[in-house]
């Protein structure tokens, strides 16, 4: 080396010696400022700096494979941070706050493998930005010059970290030539720590969805609970962020939008407020902005709903990449008729989020709105199917129910896909706990009125969603208003063709494809020998084809105590026979077989005041049309049996896990099918027909109920769920016990337990235990059981307590009627009235009123 650049060198390593300290102070305030800016990505990263040592610095001057004029302007690496984080999604939403908040360049690496090329190590060099906010916030004094230094920024995840240090301690400390199948070696460990990056990665976010949606793994009984809890820990140290953030978050899951304002609002004005980080900052404000819009969304012009719509403006101006905050910014400006910039939130939280399901829905329904134009459908193909991906991710693990279920339907509506959309929707009426889910589906499918004659199966969506909020359990919970509106609406699309039913109805729904009538035949003798003693009405095809003709053979069998009644559109195929033993066909408006033939007869049913549990279906192979009709049926409320081995859609419904009760499970315990599989034999499917088919364990359980009066020890009501009744005297001795447990131990409001033969005996008293309420079960009470119990005998002192005491004083009895029905529901759920008789439905107490009244 030239005694003339060895002085130069000397000279810049003096300068560097001179600036290392600027250098020390610059490192210190960028791994504060990252600190902060990634603190609410990851609770689990790792952060380093260095300086680099004045030899180091040297070293790399002396180099012979080094060539710098300006060494000190040349050399990236003078100050670095390395960030190393668990998973990839966090090292990504590092990287874009890194250069949404820092002056940047990325960067190749210097290793001799090209580290980079794993896809989860990136590196920046990056330089301050004057004028942040942040830097007062974290009391920060930053010397003009530090702006002018830059620094390389690693960041990588844990396992390419591990990666990354072995290959460069292995290979990069050596200067002899690493052989080749070395090189080889390490290459293919690199592919193996990719593909597991990428696997845990893939697991972390789908538990991250999970995990953000409380209600799929919590019910709103143990929100609450848990809110009370983190009440008590919240209110012993208010500057704990994470614990009122918590708070805050569960009470927005169960709709108490006044606690999320109350906690949010608490927390933005507290000292640790100024703490946190940017990333906290901006969730807290755009959870603070959701809580205010959804409270006063009826009401977008009221200072109330502005003041949330400024905080989500304030969390998307801090994080500019929250879809979720654009998303809602975007819903605040749709509820003021503001569709520009709605759809312009919209399209940002799309551009940060392709295909996520809320922006796109809202996006796709407000620019047809608009615009009266469908090719948007095309134009976001891709979305729409990495939308459809999203949401069935979700599915598998029942997160975000049922909107899951009602975006695909959506999608598969746009996409053309009928049969699928139908299925959707279905299933989302299934998971509408509440009438006002599927109202909101419905409203949002209404925007699309504009392209209803491109959009194919427009109306038969609607008339499903109306006939969903017509048949929901909790219709009668509802205003006039909502049932006489869904009602109207039904009426102006469809005509009433049929009112006469019986009192038993059973749809029998299955193959008519002429290749499938072999298998069909199979199920002909114990079908037809099954309904030999039924009375009532069979709902059919209304052809001789597969099914449908067995129905007219049952009818030609069974003249006296059988009306048939088959649904066939206005105009059917040429080869397609009507079968005229039917007893009535009715024609709907229909080209071909349809979906449109059993919307009309359930259109029919609800018409004629039909209470869809006392409805049976029995299903029998079938096609597309077909598993409408059995998916169709369980959602509206009847009871559903179908043929086990029949094949094809039949099958397909008996193997797919949408369709069982997974609510209430304990570990090892199978899920329940929401309808019954049936043997291919006459004794079977008669049973069905003659017996209800009860879906709940619980009531299962139950084999009767009696209230008694303690002193006089007289019966005021029972009630009889076994197909055989129950003789009373199996209970004298197990309530003689409780007589005795009572004046010891047993309190109003607790229950005794006790096996007794081959069941279980369980019960408590009220009204100051002026009366005793026995039940008498299969086997031993589930922990649920035991609540609604409880939880029966509390309602029944509250509404019926007085009533009853009356009773015993004028020596009367009390047969049931609809508050005890009510009373049965609430606790039970609304699956215990098929064992009821509800013509004592309309029977309503009177104070004052004779018992022999109301009955009559």
């Amino acid at each position: 080396m030239e005694i003339e650049q060895r002085e130069v060198f000397e000279e810049q390593i003096n300068k560097y010696r001179k600036l290392r300290p600027l250098y020390k102070q610059f490192s210190k305030i960028l791994k504060q400022v990252i600190k902060n800016l990634i603190r609410g990505i990851s609770s689990e990263f790792i952060i380093q700096d260095r300086v680099k040592t004045i030899s180091s610095f040297a070293n790399k001057l002396f180099s012979p494979d080094n060539n710098y004029s300006n060494p000190l302007s040349e050399i990236n690496d003078l100050c670095g941070i390395r960030i190393i984080l668990p998973n990839i999604n966090e090292m990504n939403a590092v990287c874009e706050l890194l250069r949404t908040n820092l002056l940047y360049a990325v960067i190749g690496s210097d290793d001799t493998f090209d580290t980079a090329s794993l896809g989860h190590l990136q590196t920046y060099i990056v330089q301050l930005v004057p004028g942040l906010k942040l830097y007062e916030r974290l009391d920060l004094e930053i010397p003009d010059q530090i702006f002018n230094l830059k620094a390389e920024v690693q960041i990588r995840t844990y396992l390419s970290h591990g990666w990354a240090a072995n290959q460069h301690k292995i290979f990069n400390k050596y200067e002899f030539k690493v052989p080749k199948p070395y090189k080889q070696e390490m290459s293919r460990v690199k592919s193996l720590v990719s593909i597991e990056d990428d696997a845990l990665n893939n697991i972390t976010m789908k538990m991250q969805d999970y995990e953000s949606i409380y209600g799929a793994y919590m019910s709103n009984e143990k929100i609450r609970a848990e809110i009370e809890r983190l009440d008590m820990v919240y209110n012993s140290d208010k500057e704990n962020f994470d614990i009122g953030y918590r708070i805050a978050k569960l009470a927005m899951a169960i709709n108490d939008m006044d606690k999320s304002i109350q906690i949010l609002s608490e927390i933005i004005n507290s000292e640790m407020f100024k703490k946190v980080s940017e990333l906290e900052l901006s969730s807290v404000l755009r959870d603070l902005g959701i809580s205010y819009h959804i409270k006063h969304k009826s009401q977008p012009t009221s200072d109330s709903f502005i003041k949330g719509q400024d905080y989500l403006k304030e969390a998307v101006q801090i994080n500019p990449f929250d879809y979720n905050a654009w998303s809602s910014l975007g819903g605040t400006y749709k509820n003021q008729d503001n569709y520009n910039k709605a759809l312009d939130c919209y399209k940002q939280a799309l551009k940060v989020n392709p295909g996520d399901p809320y922006p796109l829905g809202n996006y796709l329904v407000l620019i047809i709105q608009q615009t009266g134009d469908p090719s948007h459908v095309e134009r976001n193909h891709d979305m729409i199917l990495k939308a459809i991906e999203k949401r069935s991710r979700q599915i598998e693990v029942m997160v975000d129910m049922p909107w899951a279920f009602f975006d695909i339907g959506l999608f598969k509506l746009f996409l053309g896909n009928v049969s699928e959309a139908l299925d959707y929707y279905l299933k989302g009426i299934r998971y509408s706990p509440d009438i006002w889910m599927i109202e909101t589906t419905l409203n949002t499918l209404n925007k699309l009125r504009i392209i209803e004659d491109k959009l194919k199966a427009f109306n038969i969506v609607r008339q499903i969603l109306l006939l969903g909020i017509l048949f929901h359990p909790n219709i009668k919970e509802k205003t006039d208003k909502v049932i006489s509106e869904s009602t109207v609406k039904l009426d102006a699309e469809i005509e009433l063709k049929e009112t006469k039913f019986d009192e038993s109805i059973v749809i029998i729904a299955g193959g008519t494809d002429e290749r499938v009538e072999r298998i069909i035949d199979n199920f002909r003798i114990n079908l037809l020998d099954a309904f030999q003693g039924f009375k009532g009405t069979i709902i059919g095809g209304g052809t001789k084809a597969g099914i449908s003709g067995i129905i007219g053979e049952i009818q030609e069998r069974y003249p006296n105590s059988i009306r048939t009644i088959g649904y066939v559109p206005s105009h059917i195929p040429t080869h397609v026979e009507l079968d005229k033993r039917y007893s009535a066909i009715q024609l709907t408006g229909g080209k071909d077989f349809s979906v449109i033939e059993p919307i009309h007869y359930w259109y029919d049913l609800m018409k004629s005041g039909v209470e869809p549990n006392k409805v049976k279906l029995i299903g029998i192979n079938g096609g597309a049309i077909s598993a409408f009709e059995f998916h169709s049926a369980i959602v509206f409320g009847a009871q559903v049996g179908i043929l086990d081995n029949s094949g094809r859609a039949a099958s397909d419904l008996i193997n797919d896990p949408n369709w069982e009760d997974t609510t209430g499970l304990v570990s090892g315990q199978k899920p329940k099918k929401l309808f019954k599989v049936l043997k291919n034999s006459s004794e079977d499917i008669y049973n069905f027909l003659t017996k209800p088919f009860v879906i709940d364990p619980d009531i299962e359980n139950i084999q009767k109920v009696l209230i008694q009066h303690r002193e006089s020890g007289g019966n005021l009501y029972e009630k009889n769920f076994a197909s055989e009744a129950v003789d009373n005297t199996i209970f004298s001795g197990f309530l003689t016990a409780l007589d005795h447990i009572a004046n010891e131990a047993l309190n109003v409001g607790e229950i005794l337990s006790i096996k007794f033969r081959d069941g279980h005996l369980t019960g408590g008293f009220f009204t100051n235990r002026e009366f005793k309420v026995v039940f008498l079960l299969n086997e031993t009470p589930s922990v649920t059981l035991e609540e609604k119990i409880i939880n029966f005998i509390k309602d029944v002192e509250d509404d019926l307590g007085e009533f009853l005491h009356d009773l015993h004083e004028g020596c009367r009895s009390y047969l049931g009627g609809k508050e005890m029905n009510d009373i049965m529901a609430k606790n039970f759920g609304t699956e215990i009235l098929k064992l009821f008789d509800t013509k004592l439905e309309t029977a309503t107490l009177k104070k004052g009123v004779e018992y022999e009244e109301l009955v009559q």
